[in-house]
């Protein structure tokens, strides 16, 4: 699952997360994701859901991706198996969203620790995922993993195995491309 933003834009437009999904879903096919679903971040699953950006964002994602927009998610689809592969939000709740999901690991491996006598191994499960090797940098001027300051050395090596694969698949270009048929926004994000 492709979480888009988490807090690069905390003050989004709609017609910023429809570029959210574009860019989202050019990513996903460039990691393995032939046909990306697209989902919105909201409070409820049903059509109609939510603040003015997301009752907005729902109509604009519904007429630009018809056939791969599933609707709006809710938050516990972002730890389960997600009805979308890509979901869209702003970045101050995709942050927040973020932040809550790493305090919900925080607190399951101690859990587990307390359970089990040990927090390693689900240290290493964890470790062992890719999950942790870095975000990528989407929509700028070049192929851009951003690590954790506390990386230890085989994320740093994550984070350079992501790199690599992005500029394989050509991403910069890919991004470029699902976002040039859109209309141009102001320096505001609104329809210029």
């Amino acid at each position: 699952m492709i979480l888009l933003d988490c807090g690069a834009a905390p003050h989004a437009t709609a017609e910023d997360l429809v570029r959210f999904a574009a860019v989202g879903a050019s990513y996903a096919r460039v990691v393995g994701i032939d046909s990306p679903r697209i989902g919105l971040l909201s409070i409820g699953g049903e059509r109609g859901k939510g603040d003015h950006l997301r009752k907005q964002t729902d109509i604009r994602l519904a007429e630009e991706f018809a056939a791969e927009y599933v609707g709006a998610v809710e938050g516990h689809d972002l730890m389960a198996q997600a009805r979308a592969d890509v979901i869209v939000v702003d970045g101050f709740t995709g942050n927040v969203a973020l932040k809550s999901m790493e305090g919900a690991l925080r607190w399951s491996v101690g859990a587990m620790g307390t359970a089990y006598g040990s927090i390693e191994p689900a240290r290493e499960v964890l470790r062992s995922t890719h999950l942790l090797s870095g975000a990528s940098l989407l929509g700028v001027d070049g192929n851009i993993v951003v690590g954790h300051g506390a990386s230890r050395a085989d994320e740093i090596h994550g984070c350079i195995r992501r790199a690599a694969m992005l500029h394989e698949g050509s991403i910069v270009e890919s991004v470029r491309a699902s976002v040039s048929g859109l209309p141009e926004l102001n320096a505001r994000g609104e329809l210029a």
